[in-house]
């Protein structure tokens, strides 16, 4: 918002990519997160990005961060599969 662009949000969409791929490798490590979100039991999640987001604090770059915690570099398949898993059964699209 400082360089005058009101709306303009380039690090949601970066965010939201580097969210999908360590959520992804979140869920290879423990496939049952949903069914616990379902029971309220966030300690699993909780736990993971403890061990592989917080503990690193700013250490790290975020491209640095994802290839450490996903072993491979920034990419957006990882997203494009959780928005059709998210919106394909309410819209089928």
């Amino acid at each position: 918002w400082s360089g005058g662009a009101f709306g303009y949000f380039p690090t949601y969409a970066l965010g939201n990519l580097y969210a999908a791929q360590i959520y992804d490798d979140a869920l290879k490590k423990n496939p049952s997160l949903p069914s616990n979100y379902r029971k309220g039991d966030y300690k699993n999640i909780l736990a993971y990005l403890r061990e592989n987001v917080h503990q690193h604090g700013r250490i790290f770059q975020p491209r640095e961060l994802v290839k450490r915690i996903t072993k491979e570099d920034l990419n957006p398949d990882y997203f494009i599969k959780y928005i059709e898993s998210k919106f394909y059964p309410i819209y089928r699209i």
